[in-house]
């Protein structure tokens, strides 16, 4: 079992009790269920805490700030899901999710008093679950090092450790690196025999062949469209859900193609063709999909995907031990994708493939 798992076990999935501060009265505190707990009392049912130094209640503002405001310049298939809402919190506690997900069902009727054409359905329910892994980068800094980072201390008091934003950045981009490979691949270590899987290898997807190699220079552009064409028709009209809020997501190596004329003598490029397409709202770049002969189209929609979050986000967690001499940094995330094909087969999700 992972450390981060075991600490969160042991702390009753309160990722607070992992996040002692000092406060203004001088005093050391952890948050569980939102409330401020001296640390001393919880070190009764947290023994860990023992041996923890509490960082300045400035310290964890400063750090949580320096790792949103890195973390929300990450564009990617993963934060895409995010912006667009589709997001389930559960605790972080929680390492097996399961959700229910049903088949068609009859339509809406209309009468005056709700209760004369009154229909029940009685579909049946099958049960979809998703393991919740800790995904994590670790880092240390001995007490004769920290100089060498040249950073100041985040609250100017000479109280906060001094680790060097590039760190933390590295440490962002390592995870949402992750996270993004995960949402297009899966990940292919299981839980309870349950797996996480990704937009190119989720049971239901629609697969769709490609006709054409994009990168191919015989290739024309126009033709490429045709093959989008195919994937756009797969995650709409075959799945009988409106068109609207469709994401493209393509390999970096035939991004160029994209900006070249639709047709010969053409005012449009390639780009311009399929976001015209009712219901397109982006095309996106991605080095997450196995090879350049994929692409992948999906609707923004909980009945398609949504992220499962145990955390808000990426947390920082930081401790001193070795008698203070060393700092330990942490930063985790609980959040896996859940992509959504119901009782009877019906998905938005489109998965390009040339042979």
């Amino acid at each position: 079992m992972d450390i981060m798992d075991r600490l969160i076990k042991n702390t009753g999935g309160h990722i607070g009790v992992l996040r002692p501060y000092k406060a203004a009265d001088g005093k050391d505190y952890v948050q569980i269920n939102d409330r401020a707990v001296p640390m001393q009392n919880a070190a009764t049912y947290f023994p860990f805490l023992r041996n923890v130094t509490a960082l300045p209640l400035e310290s964890w503002k400063a750090l949580d700030k320096a790792v949103a405001d890195y973390a929300k310049n990450y564009k990617s298939g993963f934060q895409d899901v995010i912006d667009n809402g589709l997001v389930h919190r559960v605790s972080e506690y929680s390492k097996l999710f399961s959700s229910q997900k049903i088949g068609s069902t009859a339509d809406a009727v209309k009468d005056m008093d709700g209760v004369a054409n009154r229909k029940v359905d009685t579909s049946t329910f099958d049960v979809d679950s998703v393991p919740l892994f800790v995904t994590h980068k670790d880092f240390e800094i001995s007490w004769r090092d920290k100089g060498a980072f040249g950073a100041s201390p985040y609250d100017g008091s000479g109280l906060a450790i001094d680790w060097d934003s590039t760190m933390i950045a590295e440490g962002v981009d390592k995870i949402n690196d992750l996270n993004e490979k995960t949402l297009f691949q899966g990940y292919s270590v299981p839980y309870a025999s349950n797996y996480v899987y990704g937009y190119t290898n989720k049971a239901g997807r629609n697969e769709v062949s490609l006709t054409y190699d994009w990168l191919d220079s015989g290739t024309d552009p126009s033709e490429i469209f045709i093959d989008v064409l195919d994937m756009y028709y797969a995650a709409t009209a075959q799945n009988k859900q409106p068109m609207s809020k469709l994401y493209l997501y393509i390999d970096p190596s035939v991004q160029f193609r994209f900006q070249e004329d639709y047709k010969s003598y053409s005012d449009r490029t390639l780009y311009n063709r399929v976001m015209a397409l009712e219901g397109m709202e982006a095309i996106r770049v991605t080095d997450q999909l196995p090879s350049y002969k994929q692409a992948v189209m999906v609707r923004m929609d909980v009945r398609s995907v949504r992220i499962i979050q145990g955390t808000p986000g990426i947390i920082p967690v930081m401790w001193f031990d070795n008698m203070s001499m060393q700092d330990n940094l942490k930063l985790l995330s609980i959040q896996e994708p859940q992509l959504r094909v119901d009782a009877e087969g019906y998905t938005s999700i489109s998965h390009g493939t040339k042979a």
